[in-house]
């Protein structure tokens, strides 16, 4: 366990991926950098980051960096394959913001801060919301967790209202940019909101028009920020 709230960290910018706290991450390695990465975090207990990859132009290439906040994990080998490659549980620890970048190859490590949340979950109720979500995440382990007693286990880890927001976010939406706006906020009460009104019906994916206009809206905002910081 890390006591401290600064941490050094490994850190994996995947495509499309915002890992969340309170959930377990699969991964299929086949990339020997990634695959010494692993191996260098299990042998010194240094943490593994999963960051959404922020794709941007560069001069003379693409260049893929890690979005600030993400989470970090602890990694376990499950199967090492005859190819090489392993498959990997990445279980999660915490939300961290990373600060500075300290070494880019053969892969990135960086100084993180952890980013706890801001409110306590015991204020909320399932009138404000998450009994919904709650009900909504029944149903969808019920379809897509085939075996009994795995859904069993799955339904059994996930109680209190942080683990049954992450699990939501982590496994029934579908927008990544979403994903990370709920990763992103430290309130507790918003992202309840926020996922009720996502799911407005009892079906088991996103409104595509309520997602983008949080997008929208969480756009707006930065730039009103930026503004004020600006005069």
């Amino acid at each position: 366990m890390v006591n401290h709230s600064f941490l050094t960290v490994a850190v994996l910018p995947i495509p499309n991926m915002v890992f969340f706290p309170n959930t377990d991450l699969p991964l299929y390695m086949a990339d020997p950098r990634h695959i010494q990465m692993v191996h260098d975090c299990i042998a010194s207990g240094r943490l593994m980051a999963v960051s959404l990859m922020d794709i941007t132009s560069g001069h003379t290439r693409l260049r893929n960096s890690p979005r600030a906040i993400c989470t970090v994990g602890e990694p376990v080998v499950m199967s090492e394959n005859e190819d090489g490659s392993i498959k990997v549980l990445l279980r999660s620890h915490c939300r961290v913001k990373l600060l500075t970048l300290k070494q880019s190859l053969p892969y990135m490590i960086y100084t993180a801060e952890q980013i706890p949340d801001q409110n306590c979950e015991s204020d909320f109720h399932d009138d404000y919301g998450l009994g919904k979500l709650h009900t909504l995440l029944k149903r969808w382990a019920k379809e897509n967790i085939d075996d009994s007693n795995e859904r069993e286990i799955f339904l059994g880890s996930v109680t209190n209202a942080k683990e049954i927001v992450d699990a939501v976010s982590m496994y029934m939406v579908v927008d990544s940019e979403i994903r990370q706006l709920l990763l992103e906020n430290v309130h507790l009460s918003e992202r309840i909101q926020m996922l009720a009104t996502l799911f407005t019906s009892s079906f088991q994916s996103e409104d595509v028009h309520i997602a983008e206009a949080l997008k929208r809206f969480e756009s707006i905002d930065k730039e009103e920020l930026a503004r004020k910081v600006a005069h």
